[in-house]
């Protein structure tokens, strides 16, 4: 999967993870607009948990936000939002590529 990275902005919609045409197009700077993240087949991918974590620290206004961490889940709220897009970024994928 290959993703656009934007991690100082709040993301609103999955839309905005996936790159469109202009940015795949532009082979010079593909390395610093995408990322590809390796799904494996049923089975929680934590490439993309970890990415999803780094970028949304902009969605989440909890009383804890200080203790975000990438590379664990450590505050349920946040794992929740976390999840949520994951579950809506893999599904929109699904049908944009697959179909």
């Amino acid at each position: 999967m290959i993703v656009g990275t934007n991690p100082k902005l709040a993301i609103n919609h999955v839309n905005e993870f996936l790159p469109d045409a202009k940015i795949l197009e532009d082979r010079e700077h593909i390395d610093t607009t995408t990322e590809i993240i390796k799904l494996p087949q049923f089975r929680v991918s934590e490439s993309l948990m970890n990415y999803l974590r780094s970028v949304l620290q902009s969605n989440y206004n909890g009383p804890d936000s200080d203790y975000i961490m990438i590379s664990s889940p450590r505050l349920i709220d946040y794992e929740l939002i976390v999840l949520d897009f994951a579950i809506d970024l893999l599904t929109h994928y699904g049908k944009q590529c697959l179909y």
